[in-house]
């Protein structure tokens, strides 16, 4: 538990008792006649947990879409990728015709294919994940909510990681998978 130096990660609750039992003793209350019934623990959800609610709700929309879907390779799969020469990991959501037209360019790199042909075909494919996208979320109740969803819990997220990191420049210049 970061801030105090004597409390286990594993029990953070054992500090309040042991807090509460030693008020108590000082206080000339007899601990052992006395239980305590119920500690509760008011605060802000940590950020890590509003973070995760945030891929929980992306995952949702994107397996909702998935199963609305019919074609395959427009189908959003998310995983975490470590960049080439970095041990950290970040969580990509891309649609599978993206992974297929790089590893195209990859395979064929020796060709020297220019480069905005590629992109122009990245741009094409983008537009038309979009547009099916588009196509599902105006037809689809369910999508719909799953999106909003998704908008709504990241919002709360970038909202409370703004108040916490106001000031602070350690681990908040960047959010994660951004």
């Amino acid at each position: 538990m970061r801030g105090f130096s004597g409390a286990s990660p594993h029990h953070p609750f054992m500090l309040i008792v042991g807090l509460l039992t030693l008020l108590r003793t000082s206080a000339g209350e007899d601990t052992e006649s006395q239980e305590i019934d119920e500690i509760v623990v008011y605060g802000a959800p940590a950020l890590l947990g509003l973070h995760n609610k945030v891929h929980v709700a992306e995952d949702e929309f994107f397996n909702i879409f998935n199963k609305l879907n019919s074609e395959d390779e427009l189908d959003v799969v998310c995983k975490q990728v470590k960049k080439t020469g970095s041990r950290i990991s970040e969580r990509v959501c891309q649609a599978r015709i993206l992974d297929t037209i790089a590893a195209e360019y990859r395979r064929n790199a020796y060709q020297e294919l220019p480069t905005r042909a590629v992109q122009a075909q990245l741009d094409e494919a983008r537009e038309r994940i979009l547009r099916k996208q588009e196509a599902l979320v105006k037809a689809n109740p369910k999508l719909y909510e799953a999106l909003l969803n998704y908008y709504d819990t990241k919002a709360s997220y970038e909202t409370a990681r703004e108040e916490r990191c106001r000031g602070s420049a350690m681990f908040c210049d960047k959010a994660p998978d951004e």
